[in-house]
């Protein structure tokens, strides 16, 4: 599904676990297409009408990652596509909701350990 149009590519970092699970789903659907919308876990348990708790550990034993590490992947999976497209740094930062471009390179390179420029001229670099 989200890694149809990356390259091949040593995606070890890039897994993103979603269940069948009807609140998973609508979890990941909803993130997908409104990356820039950062509901919060608390957000989440509310629209569900259950507990923080009990979704964290909902999230955990579906995904087997926190909702926060699971939100972060997601991320990393929608800047690849976006910058693969051929958007700017900055066009992705501000899609996925980030207040600087600085903010989401952090991000970024504290998932892949690059940062997204390297990233990029590496996939190229690999695929020749």
């Amino acid at each position: 599904m989200l890694f149809d149009e990356l390259p091949r590519q040593p995606q070890e970092h890039l897994q993103l676990p979603v269940s069948p699970h009807p609140k998973i789903r609508q979890m990941a659907d909803f993130m997908a297409v409104d990356p820039a919308r950062w509901q919060t876990l608390g957000q989440w348990a509310a629209e569900f009408a259950m507990s923080e708790r009990n979704l964290a550990r909902l999230v955990v034993r579906e995904t087997g990652l926190s909702f926060r590490r699971w939100r972060h992947q997601l991320q990393l999976i929608l800047a690849l596509q976006m910058l693969i497209r051929g958007q700017t740094v900055q066009q992705t930062a501000q899609t996925l909701g980030y207040d600087s471009t600085t903010a989401f390179i952090t991000m970024f390179k504290k998932g892949l350990g690059q940062t997204p420029g390297r990233y990029l001229a590496s996939l190229v670099t690999t695929s020749r």
